[in-house]
Order: C-alpha cells, then structure tokens, then sequence
C-alpha cells in the first residue's frame, strides 16, 4: 500500500471502521513505515507479531491528537525554512548580487541620470532637489519627486520611479522607462483674468524657434522675474521621443532648468545607495539658457550612451535610437534656438515679460498666493 493512501486511511483504522482486507493492509504498511508508527506514537504501543503490528485499546481522540502534533510540527518544520531561506536570499542579494552584479560599472549612475533627466527634459518648468534609492531583491529602484515651481513655493507633480535588475532597466514594476508624472499642469486659468496680489507659473511657446542670445536678452530685460525652464526643439520637424510628447502641429521639444543641477551620477559618480538627497544637490544660482542646453546635451548623451536604456526607450516609449541619435545631433548645434520658456513671478511683472516675448501661445501651469522675494533660482 502507498505511504500516502495509509496514511489517509489510519484514523479509520483507529476507529475500527475499516474492511478486513484494507485494515491488513494498512497494519503490513504500518510494520514496514516508521513515519506512520511515529504517528501513533503515544496512543498505544505497538506490538509486532508475525511481522505485522498489532494495536490493541485505541483511543480515537488521543489519536487525532497526535496526528495534529505531527501536523504541527511539520508545519513548524516548513515554516522554518521558508523563515531561513528568505533569509539567505535577501543576504545574497545585498552582499553579492546588488553590490558586484547589479551595481556594476556606472549602470546605477546612468539609469538614475536618465530617470532624472527624463522627468525634467519632459515636463515644463519641472524641477528636482532630491532622490532616493533602495537596494532591492536583486534590483535597485530610484524614486525621484518632481515639483514645479510657483514663486519661492512649490506644487508637487508626481514622483518618477525607475528599476535598475540584472539585465536592464525599466520605469516602475516594468512600465516604460519614461517619467509617470500624470495629468495636465493647467490651471484653466487666463493670465488676463488674474489678480496682482498673487504669484504664477506659465509657459510660453513660440512655433519657430528664437535665438539663444535674444531670448537671454528678453530674460536679463526682466530680472524681476525668474525664468525656471527653456525648451529647445528637437530637430526642423517632430521627432517624438516619446507617445503624445510635443504639441499638435510643433515640433516636439526638450527643456531643462535654467539653475538645474547636475543629477547624481551624471559626471562625478553616482552617489551610492543614499536615502534622499545627499546634501551635494546644490543649484546654479545664476540663471542659464546655455546652461540648460548644456544639461539637454548632457542628458542625451547619457540616453545613448547605455544600449539598455535606449532599449528600454525602445521597447515602450515607441521612439526609435535613430528618433535618439537625430534630436541628439540636432541639440549639439550651438544655437538650435529655444521654443518654449517657463517663467514664475508676481501676476503683474508676468503679464509684462509675455507682452514683451510676443509668444502666441501661454499657459498658467500654477497660481498661488502671494509668495516672493525675489527672483528665484531652485530656491535660492
């Protein structure tokens, strides 16, 4: 008789419930299997006799009981090495497998750049001032919150999430690798219709590009006000790096912060398995159209240089390396002009720097009360 059939069937034969046949069945089972005696061990002792175990005064409860024991202690037993076995793997993947496989080389530097980067370059007047990174079973993920701007306060827009394993990257529990940050920064409000006593945010666009020189001259013309984030087209048409990106009938672009700082990673090392800012995340104090062109520049370079992450672009974002390489070779011009501007300061100094940038199009992303002291460069 199988172990497990015999097993099953010694309640009943506790209970003398059992057919003649079957119940010397399970006794000739019971003379050969240690583990089905240890069952019924305590109950009764058992006596062999003819080389067939012979039980005699059964109690039916003591039975069950030991039986549950039994249970019992296996389920301890399993419970214990699952217990233990955790363990071990979470050991091996901190000790081992995150330190020297997934960590290696500048991959975690160049997948917190790009995760960065593409929070920035792909919401206008986004800003970053901190980050995070943890050590998971064999992964890390970052997490970065983005906020816009508005006066010296600011209004969070949504946190980009990124998965470095071991063998690529990817955003968030595998979704693109592209920033999450979800819904439209528009107020439905008109720049027209707002009152002096507060502070706004609002992008301006204009459908051909302007040099890089007059729009510093339009921004040095009004340093009452901070200009925070410049767009810069991305070649003499659309090139779409990423689904919905860009405006109807305009050439899709890309910006950075005019003080941005340098994402951890992105030249010097990346900084470890720091939680949250490390302190270094200083900005630019002096405003910058060619130090955000610079930051674009750099951030491209970074998209192509790790077959990973452009794969990652690839495999979700519908944008192809060569979508990459072109708008990469366009932003290398020294001058590919600039088609967008995310200004913030009091309404009034607002509505003048618009009247004077002539852009057909503004959109308030953000309005708060009064909140200014100046100029404002990443808070500064």
């Amino acid at each position: 008789m199988e172990h497990s059939i015999a097993r099953d069937l010694l309640e009943g034969y506790v209970d003398g419930t059992l057919e003649p046949e079957t119940r010397d069945a399970v006794e000739a089972h019971l003379g050969d299997c240690a583990e089905c005696r240890a069952l019924i061990e305590g109950v009764e002792p058992i006596r062999f006799e003819g080389g067939l175990a012979t039980v005699s005064g059964w109690d039916g409860d003591r039975f069950k009981k030991a039986v549950r024991r039994s249970l019992a202690r296996v389920a301890f037993d399993f419970l214990t090495w699952v217990v233990v076995g955790t363990v071990v793997v979470w050991l091996l993947s901190s000790l081992a497998v995150v330190p020297v496989v997934v960590d290696r080389g500048d991959r975690p530097g160049a997948a917190l750049t790009a995760t960065w980067d593409l929070a920035v370059m792909l919401h206008p007047g986004a800003e970053i001032t901190e980050w995070r990174s943890n050590a998971g079973l064999f992964s890390r993920s970052f997490d970065i919150p983005v906020v816009l701007r508005v006066g010296s306060g600011t209004k969070d827009l949504g946190v980009a999430h990124s998965r470095l394993n071991l063998w690529g990257l990817s955003g968030g529990h595998g979704s693109p690798l592209v920033s999450p940050i979800q819904g439209d920064q528009r107020t439905g409000e008109s720049l027209d219709h707002l009152p002096t006593g507060t502070v706004v945010t609002v992008e301006l666009s204009w459908p051909r590009a302007v040099d890089i020189a007059d729009a510093t001259a339009l921004m040095e013309a009004h340093s009452d006000v901070s200009v925070i984030w410049v767009g810069f087209p991305t070649g003499p048409g659309s090139v779409v790096l990423v689904p919905g990106f860009g405006t109807q009938g305009s050439p899709a672009y890309l910006g950075y912060g005019t003080c941005a700082m340098d994402p951890p990673g992105a030249r010097f090392g990346w900084g470890g398995s720091s939680m949250g800012s490390d302190g270094s995340l200083t900005p630019i104090v002096a405003p910058s159209i060619t130090r955000a062109l610079d930051q674009v520049q750099r951030a491209m370079d970074n998209l192509v240089s790790r077959n990973e992450i452009v794969d990652a672009l690839g495999r979700f974002g519908g944008a192809s390396p060569a979508d990459i390489e072109q708008a990469r070779t366009y932003l290398a011009k020294a001058d590919p002009g600039v088609v967008s501007m995310v200004v913030t300061g009091p309404t009034d100094l607002v509505r003048q720097f618009v009247s004077d940038a002539a852009a057909p199009v503004v959109t308030v992303q953000g309005v708060d009360f009064w909140n200014w002291t100046g100029p404002v460069c990443g808070g500064q």
